[in-house]
This record gives C-alpha cells, sequence and structure tokens, in this order.
C-alpha cells in the first residue's frame, strides 16, 4: 500500500500559460492585481459553437465550459468559460464576473487541442487566472497534476 505525503508537492502534468497582451513580457506582470483560483471537478460543457447572441460570438469559434470550487480563500470563480478565437486574432484579456462567478478565458483556436488534452489529464486540474490592478494586462496558468 502506497503511503501519500500530502506535504510533498504533485508533479505537474501538464501546464498552459496564456498572456496578454498578445507575447511574453520581459518579465511576467505579476505585482498588484486580483487572483482568481478555480479547482476544476469537471467539464460541463463539452466543445460547442458559441451563440450569435453571445458578446463575443462574433469572433469566437469554439467554447468549452468548465466548473469547479474556488481554490482560494479570496476566490469567487465557480466556472470557467474557455473561449477558443480564429488563429490571427489576438485573444482579448481574461475577465473575471464576480456576479456570476465565472471567469472568461480566451485562447487561440491552435491551442484548443493541447487544453482539451490537459483538461482530461491529471487528478487534480487547477485554473489560475491574474488580472492587473490596472486592467491592461492577464495570466492564465491552466495545470493538470498527479
Amino acid at each position: 500500500m502506497e503511503i501519500l505525503d500530502f506535504a510533498r508537492p504533485l508533479p505537474v502534468s501538464s501546464m498552459h500559460v496564456q498572456t496578454a497582451p498578445k507575447g511574453v513580457p520581459q518579465r511576467l506582470p505579476f505585482g498588484t492585481g486580483h487572483l482568481e483560483v478555480l479547482r476544476i471537478e469537471r467539464v460541463r460543457k463539452k466543445l460547442h459553437q458559441p451563440k450569435a447572441d453571445e458578446q463575443d460570438g462574433a469572433f469566437v469559434r469554439a467554447v468549452l465550459v468548465v466548473e469547479g470550487v474556488p481554490g482560494s480563500s479570496r476566490s469567487t470563480a465557480r466556472q470557467a468559460r474557455l473561449a477558443f478565437v480564429e488563429d490571427g486574432i489576438d485573444p482579448p484579456l481574461a475577465r473575471t464576473d464576480h456576479v456570476r462567478g465565472q471567469l472568461h478565458i480566451y485562447y487561440p483556436l491552435s491551442d484548443l487541442d493541447r487544453i482539451s488534452a490537459l483538461l482530461r489529464a491529471g487528478k487534480r486540474r487547477i485554473c489560475y487566472c491574474w488580472h492587473s490592478a490596472d486592467s491592461t494586462r492577464s495570466v492564465v496558468m491552466l495545470m493538470a497534476m498527479g
């Protein structure tokens, strides 16, 4: 029987980082701002096409919706909407809807396969979504561990 050591970190089996605006800055823009942490428990809506009446329906080509629980005491997110835009279009900044407890995260369509595989990997999946205090930058990290 294997003895679990809960103090030991789980190995990261897959990780995906998205920064916006496009391109990775010289130094990741961590600093003042707001961090949302979502512990992903399941994919609620499999890959589907956005509805025409959705705010970003004009440029989003595919959507995945995941559900979970807030991963920190200050987080409010219980759901994340992962939207995939056409390659060549800069993904908009990730944003948080605190009223609905939802993260809106955008990726290039070319990342769809990697992110789908990540959501099937690992025993624990976490989404970190950071917004700068001035709302000009965001960093999203999806991780699958264990």
